[in-house]
């Protein structure tokens, strides 16, 4: 294992046989990184991708044993804790991914904690794929932004806890930013257009999405406003810009209005225009 470079963790389908009489009081943990990597060994691999494809019920902790200061990708997914590690282990964090990861361990939490280098990340990506997933909030944000001079990439998938001036704040400390994708649930505002005089020049990739939550208040106005502000952004644009994904209501496709301004757009630039949903197109 000293030549390891990119580790990936499947659920395994062989049933685990444990004392029935102990569950009820115990939580079973997956540990599967002391018997990758038990204690008593020296030499650490230069592992440099780590990615956890787990199921939301799966419990594990991460860096139990794992020290490795190579780690440049990491995916985390599962009930997933992060163990207390030397900040030597994550400092070299440039792509961070958190998929369907469940439990309350990052509500509270700075990202700072447990990622020491969250200010160099090049890429972030977040997506909720469950109800009972970690829902990504404010303050998360916040910590992202300070990467303000080294981002690339941001995909925010199904968040219904960030409020409209987080975002269009935190869009505008990023300089390098080349990839935007975002897809909230609206359920309280939609106050900020955060598209409008907040997105960096860099922006390549624009892929936009807006839904309500269920029996939640509508935002129609407010949304065709974004989208709007999308096609001018598109005609205005120096050539930066090649490739806009924008999943709308059905009525903003049906009114003959929206179809002359999506034509306008599109013939106005060499941009790739795709309307619909988009988010499988996401490499998550």
């Amino acid at each position: 294992m000293t030549s390891l470079r990119s580790l990936r963790v499947f659920e395994t389908q062989r049933p685990v046989f444990v004392d029935p009489h102990g569950l009820a009081s115990k939580r079973l943990i997956t540990d599967f990184e002391r018997a990758l990597f038990p204690s008593d060994t020296a030499d650490q691999p230069p592992l440099s991708t780590y990615e956890l494809l787990l199921p939301g019920r799966t419990n594990v902790t991460l860096l139990t044993a794992l020290r490795s200061p190579f780690i440049e990708t990491l995916r985390l997914s599962g009930t997933v804790q992060i163990a207390n590690t030397p900040s030597a282990t994550l400092k070299n964090l440039k792509h961070l991914t958190i998929n369907n990861v469940q439990g309350s361990y990052f509500d509270t939490r700075d990202f700072s904690q447990d990622f020491p280098s969250i200010h160099t990340l090049e890429s972030f990506i977040y997506s909720q794929t469950d109800r009972l997933s970690f829902e990504l909030r404010d303050h998360h944000l916040h910590t992202i932004s300070t990467a303000a001079n080294s981002l690339r990439k941001l995909v925010l998938i199904n968040c219904r806890k960030l409020t409209t001036a987080t975002i269009a704040h935190c869009l505008k400390q990023f300089q390098r930013l080349e990839h935007f994708a975002l897809a909230l649930v609206t359920t309280l505002e939609l106050e900020v257009n955060f598209i409008r005089d907040t997105l960096p020049p860099t922006i390549r990739i624009l892929r936009l999405a807006i839904q309500n939550e269920r029996w939640m208040r509508v935002f129609v106005d407010k949304e065709g406003d974004i989208y709007r502000t999308v096609g001018n952004l598109m005609q205005e644009t120096g050539g930066v810009l090649t490739e806009v994904s924008l999943h709308m209501r059905p009525e903003f496709l049906r009114d003959p209005t929206w179809g002359a301004w999506l034509s306008n757009a599109a013939h106005h630039s060499c941009i790739l225009l795709t309307l619909g949903p988009w988010i499988n197109s996401e490499r998550i």
